[in-house]
């Protein structure tokens, strides 16, 4: 089985909440856009979850991990048996697209998450939903 694991990219308005995140005016910003220029993207480290899915996920499984905030496009002619999605409410809009366009190519999709957990009634529109922490609930689902 191959699962194609995707963290959306922030939208752009997710700063307004961190001034210190979104313009490097704001005092206490430098450290932050010192790294986008050193590293030529806007995120540099993965989210936690990532590694967690890859340590619980069983070894005749195949993981790739996507973190579009790091700069890496979504291929959406991925050749997979699932897609996971992962994402914060802000996040939501893209990852309902990206569903949709999983879904019509015959591809389930699976969502976890911040999002999934606080509004599981948003999130109808994927095949799976995990509510919770994955420490409990991929393995389960592996089962």
């Amino acid at each position: 089985m191959k699962i194609y694991v995707i963290h959306p990219r922030f939208s752009d308005t997710y700063g307004s909440i961190f001034p210190w995140w979104s313009s490097p005016h704001h005092e206490g910003a430098l450290d932050r856009w010192h790294a986008v220029e050193v590293l030529g993207v806007d995120a540099s480290m993965p989210p936690i979850a990532f590694a967690t899915l890859a340590a619980l996920t069983p070894s005749d499984v195949e993981l790739e991990i996507v973190d579009n905030n790091a700069g890496t496009p979504i291929d959406f002619e991925k050749q997979c048996d699932l897609v996971a999605l992962t994402g914060y409410t802000n996040q939501a809009p893209e990852v309902k697209r990206f569903t949709e366009r999983f879904q019509r190519c015959g591809i389930p999709v699976v969502l976890g998450g911040p999002h999934a957990s606080t509004a599981p009634e948003e999130c109808g529109f994927v095949d799976h939903l995990f509510v919770g922490e994955a420490e409990y609930t991929w393995g389960q689902f592996h089962g």
